[in-house]
């Protein structure tokens, strides 16, 4: 087949928004579940129930009066990221690590202002950082460390993780999401982080791209994007599985931490993304027909 055939089946098989709710939300993910995965807390305890290894939960604050116990708490952790309970996008994402002379740094190794930070916090409890614009809270877990091999090929105080689109137990595809200095240290990719596919039989990255065009290299680091192998790669297909029956639910975004302890969960997403079609150059259409579901 020619590079131009090839190119008008991908662009066939690509899936929009509208069709991807109509037939891949909409009757795989049942209304009445998704607040279990919208909520980052009731989806840990989810996990947790079903011996899913996450991010230790080190505080839950809700009120604005439960600030000051996060400050008085931080000074006995060494690191900590915090996130809105219902955010989505990496919207609202904030880490800190603890330096060598007891100062806070941010992703980028510069000092952390704690007014600016308690401005931040206080704005993910307005509802800043959420769809709907309610009230919020605010979910502080550990900063996991990740595989060396994963965290040298973007080189930033973030964390890289695996997006798997898992459909009845199946990975459907698969993304590794980087962390850039323009996205904060978060692997989000609505925020400047890298998206590169991973071939699903090998576990083997293939072609990158960032908000739309291609990359061969971190452009932090300059190291080459493809033919990266994923540790753990069958692994992590199993945990995405296992997902998709903790939730009940036949259509989930996992994202998986190549942790220094093993596999972690972050977070489950009941409408990944579908940036992942570009950096796999593979329509969902076509995707989840091989995997045995295909949408009308």
């Amino acid at each position: 087949m020619s590079w131009l055939g090839a190119l008008g089946d991908f662009r066939r098989s690509v899936v929009g928004l509208n069709r991807r709710n109509l037939a891949c939300v909409f009757p795989h993910n049942p209304r009445a579940s998704l607040p279990a995965v919208d909520d980052k807390v009731l989806a840990k305890e989810r996990l947790v129930s079903c011996a899913i290894r996450v991010p230790e939960t080190r505080l839950i604050v809700r009120q604005y009066r439960e600030l000051a116990t996060f400050f008085a708490m931080r000074s006995g952790w060494s690191d900590f990221v915090v996130k809105p309970v219902n955010g989505a996008g990496g919207r609202g994402f904030r880490l800190g690590e603890i330096d060598a002379e007891g100062g806070w740094r941010n992703h980028r190794g510069a000092p952390i202002d704690d007014e600016d930070l308690a401005f931040h916090l206080a704005a993910i409890l307005a509802g800043e950082h959420t769809m709907d614009g309610h009230p919020d809270s605010i979910l502080v877990e550990e900063l996991l460390r990740e595989d060396p091999a994963i965290a040298a090929v973007h080189g930033t105080r973030g964390v890289a993780d695996v997006r798997v689109i898992a459909c009845a137990g199946r990975s459907v595809l698969a993304m590794l999401r980087l962390p850039t200095a323009l996205s904060g240290g978060a692997a989000n990719l609505h925020k400047g982080g890298i998206g590169v596919g991973i071939d699903l039989a090998t576990g083997v990255t293939t072609h990158a791209v960032r908000r739309g065009r291609t990359l061969e290299r971190h452009p932090d680091t300059g190291v080459e994007l493809s033919g990266i192998a994923i540790p753990d790669w069958s692994g992590i297909q199993a945990i995405a599985g296992r997902v998709n029956h903790a939730f009940a639910m036949d259509y989930l975004g996992v994202d998986c931490v190549l942790e220094r302890r093993g596999t972690f969960v972050l977070e489950v997403n009941a409408r990944p993304g579908l940036e992942i079609q570009l950096c796999n150059r593979r329509g969902l259409a076509d995707a989840m027909a091989a995997a045995g579901v295909p949408i009308p």
